[in-house]
């Protein structure tokens, strides 16, 4: 976020060659650049935008971190996060033949992947929730979700949209098995009564 902030002051005026060198889309993927998705994360996003792209990395991720620890959160946002935007554009790559201006807009706008990354976390997050909990808060991405792909159809929710679902099917996979904090504190207040008691 340090990062974000620093060059949307600082380096405001030369953003479209910063977006050419670092973004992530169809060119880059075609030149090898895989260290582009990594790269981008650092320079925030497009100038206009950074705001609700902080906010989403303060939620996404700070939340994840609050009720699953630093290692989770260092998963999803560096980890998935960038491997999401390659996959997204490898996904969308053969419906470039379609001529669909909407696909031709995501392959070759470049992008910086902090939202990606932090609806990756999200994904994770709700993911590991569980009980009605969790239904309201899918049920709430799901509807945001999709009123975003109505107003916005321009691509951008390709690589939104397969972050919020990688970060729910790892989530099943792995952080869900974990104990979570609500289960540790019931595990440790057991075993204080219990020593109490004897």
């Amino acid at each position: 976020m340090a990062a974000g902030l620093s060059t949307q002051t600082f380096l405001r005026t030369s953003w479209p060659k910063i977006m050419e060198m670092f973004g992530w889309f169809l060119p880059a993927l075609k030149a090898g650049e895989f260290y582009a998705p990594w790269v981008g994360l650092l320079f925030g996003s497009v100038p206009g935008h950074w705001q609700a792209i902080f906010e989403m990395v303060v939620v996404g991720v700070g939340i994840l971190e609050f009720r699953h620890g630093i290692k989770w959160a260092l998963i999803g946002f560096l980890l998935l996060g960038p491997l999401v935007g390659i996959l997204s554009v490898f996904v969308m790559w053969p419906l470039s033949t379609t001529g669909s201006s909407w696909v031709n807009h995501y392959l070759y706008t470049p992008d910086m992947g902090g939202s990606a990354a932090s609806l990756v976390c999200w994904g994770l997050f709700v993911g590991a929730e569980r009980g009605r909990w969790q239904l309201l808060l899918l049920w709430g991405t799901v509807l945001v979700m999709s009123i975003s792909w109505i107003i916005l159809p321009e691509g951008w929710q390709v690589d939104h949209t397969l972050g919020f679902l990688i970060g729910l099917l790892v989530s099943a996979i792995w952080l869900r098995r974990q104990k979570g904090p609500s289960e540790i504190l019931s595990q440790t207040q057991k075993s204080i009564i219990e020593k109490v008691r004897e």
